[in-house]
């Protein structure tokens, strides 16, 4: 017993952290409210360095593509009305470039994102490829700069708060999807190991181990926001936080408490009993008591 208690004290003094195999575990084995605290800070790392990069890389080009539109250019009745008709940029910087195009035409290849607007809808551009959407049918809305800039400039920071709720949101989501997929595969695997975890634990367990890659991921927008590092790059760091987040799965059961066998379990349970009372009688012997 002496044994066992000892073990769950250091899994709750030790459960603050999911950096380690055996911090994982121990973080696995708390309360849901323990895990929901520390994926809460954990989260925040990864939505601040979304949310900052959006507000470095992002935000001044759209600023500056707001600024270059031209007088009376809206959208009526889900098409583009501009003055020229003629194809032009309307600002960029190696993140994001934002353009006027030509159906089929595309001369946004230095970015890593490029949002092209046509006469009956917009194409995003990048290394993943290219995508277009429509208009919705009927929409009409004004596109003069005055009015879009003053706009712009009173929701930008309710937009950065945004992507920040939204980034955390997205990631837990993930998360929990993830815990949900891998609990029975932790199951059956924690009882090939022979390691005590019930269908909780497991769920704990998989969530835990997706915070490592988390923070990989994390610190990889981070340097992507300083451009310290290109789009191929970034994307070389996502495959790292999966491959990250698969060794946690695999390595961190290791680190939970063994599961007793029968056999050690009734051992347990007789000398328990044996040392229940210490002033109960001895045991008799039947072949003193025969004449």
């Amino acid at each position: 017993m002496t044994a066992q208690l000892s073990h769950d004290d250091s899994a709750e003094a030790n459960g603050w952290q999911p950096v380690t195999f055996g911090g994982a575990a121990a973080l696995a084995r708390t309360t849901a409210g323990r895990v929901l605290l520390v994926g809460m800070v954990i989260a925040s790392l990864m939505a601040g360095a979304v949310a900052r990069t959006f507000h470095v890389a992002w935000m001044p080009v759209i600023e500056g593509a707001i600024k270059s539109l031209p007088a009376r250019a809206s959208i009526v009745d889900g098409r583009l009305q501009w003055s020229t008709n003629a194809p032009m940029r309307l600002a960029d910087n190696s993140f994001l470039a934002l353009a006027v195009a030509d159906e089929g035409s595309s001369g946004l290849t230095e970015a890593d994102l490029a949002i092209e607007f046509m006469e009956n809808g917009w194409r995003a551009t990048s290394l993943l490829g290219s995508l277009f959407i429509p208009y919705p049918p009927g929409l009409t809305i004004s596109l003069d700069p005055v009015s879009l800039l003053a706009g712009w400039l009173a929701w930008k920071p309710h937009i950065v708060a945004g992507a920040f709720i939204v980034t955390i949101v997205f990631v837990w989501l993930i998360w929990l999807m993830v815990g949900l997929v891998v609990t029975p595969f932790l199951r059956v695997y924690t009882a090939v190991l022979q390691r005590a975890a019930t269908a909780g634990d497991c769920l704990r367990l998989g969530i835990a181990c997706c915070m490592p890659g988390e923070i990989v991921m994390a610190v990889g927008v981070l340097v992507y926001g300083l451009r310290r590092i290109n789009l191929p790059e970034l994307i070389a760091v996502a495959a790292l936080h999966v491959i990250v987040v698969a060794s946690y799965m695999l390595i961190t059961p290791l680190w939970l408490p063994r599961r007793e066998s029968p056999e050690e379990t009734t051992e347990f349970k007789g000398t328990a009993s044996a040392k229940k009372n210490p002033f109960a009688a001895p045991p008799t012997n039947d072949s003193e008591e025969r004449p």
